[in-house]
């Protein structure tokens, strides 16, 4: 009963902070009701994944200006998404998003699945995402596991595993912080508390409300959790870009086919970025009278693209006779709509032209 009443009132100690140093952040708006519209907490879930909460706000509030509703995001067209999703990266989240509001949508009559269970069979949301729609919605009591969690929990717990492995561990632990009052809340209080206290690099010990019965720092080892699995570096990929621009300065872009790397999004004619991927038409075609105007390097998850740049400008007629499929697009407009690596490119090549190179 004691240590019942203990982790209680811990429970209690965090959920009370959370209500004193919470950010202002758009997507924690509530209704008239007192809660939270689930379409607005999926979407920031969603762009929050592997995304910084200040790139997140502006990108939440213009989807929410061009898709108000889940069905209005589910009506519109999935380039139309990739377009506006265009620098938030890892756009398989793009696709995700658009499935899931479909399947809500046409499947479901637009109701959402009101537990972390149900939502979990959703198109896109993992154990994560699931557990916080289901907190942060719907005011179950759940643990939601992301980075920020997973370090606070490790910390309080000290627990001596890689995390890949601890789970179970760490969800025990959670479940001792979660506060029947605060309907779900808990699960928010401890993202907020990684995000702003329990950092990954000098953690704010002093002030945080876990601190009594935070086994880490009993043992004056706080930095040393969590504890993870070494992580492969990147691997290098080489692959080259190519810019055609026309007369008046706008550049030929198209849209990626297939299901694989930036398909559906505009990028630019290019050689094969993958495997089993072909060189790009335009590329075969003119890459012998381009002219290199150097490289430009782009890190994903599992992958360092070194990107050679090769650029050519047409004559009027010849912009006019390109048969492929795509369009003549302002570089602005371009790098807006495409994303990052193909606009890194577009940089490049405007660079080494303004230098004559």
């Amino acid at each position: 009963m004691k240590t019942a009443t203990k982790a209680n009132q811990t429970a209690a100690r965090l959920w009370k902070w959370f209500q004193k140093n919470a950010r202002d952040l758009p997507w924690r708006n509530v209704r008239a009701d007192g809660t939270r519209d689930p379409y607005h907490v999926w979407l920031a879930e969603i762009m929050l994944q592997q995304t910084q909460v200040k790139t997140v706000v502006r990108y939440y509030e213009k989807f929410l200006r061009h898709y108000p509703s889940l069905k209005s995001l589910a009506r519109a067209p999935v380039e139309k998404i990739l377009s506006d999703w265009a620098g938030l990266g890892y756009y398989s989240r793009a696709r995700n998003l658009h499935a899931c509001a479909k399947y809500i949508v046409e499947e479901l009559d637009g109701k959402w699945p009101r537990t972390a269970a149900e939502l979990q069979k959703l198109p896109g949301l993992g154990p994560y995402t699931a557990a916080a729609m289901a907190a942060l919605a719907f005011g179950e009591q759940v643990v939601a596991l992301d980075g920020n969690v997973i370090r606070v929990l490790s910390r309080v717990g000290a627990i001596d595993r890689p995390v890949a492995t601890a789970r179970a561990e760490l969800l025990t632990v959670g479940k001792n912080l979660l506060y029947g009052p605060a309907c779900g809340g808990s699960a928010e209080a401890l993202i907020e508390l990684g995000a702003l206290v329990c950092t990954p690099k000098n953690p704010a010990c002093l002030i945080c409300p876990l601190r009594a019965d935070c086994k880490a720092f009993q043992l004056g080892e706080v930095e040393n959790y969590p504890i993870k699995t070494r992580v492969a570096a990147p691997k290098l990929r080489r692959a080259s870009l190519l810019i055609l621009m026309d007369p008046d300065g706008k550049i030929f872009t198209i849209t990626r086919s297939g299901n694989g790397l930036f398909a559906g999004m505009v990028a630019l004619p290019g050689s094969a970025m993958q495997p089993a991927e072909k060189d790009h038409v335009l590329f075969t075609r003119y890459t012998a009278r381009a002219r290199a105007v150097g490289k430009v390097q782009h890190i994903l998850t599992h992958i360092c693209f070194e990107i050679s740049v090769l650029h050519l400008r047409l004559t009027a007629r010849a912009a006019q006779n390109i048969s492929v499929q795509g369009q003549w697009l302002d570089a602005k407009i371009a790098c807006q709509q495409m994303p990052k690596l193909f606009a890194k490119a577009v940089t490049q090549a405007d660079a080494a032209i303004v230098q004559n190179i």
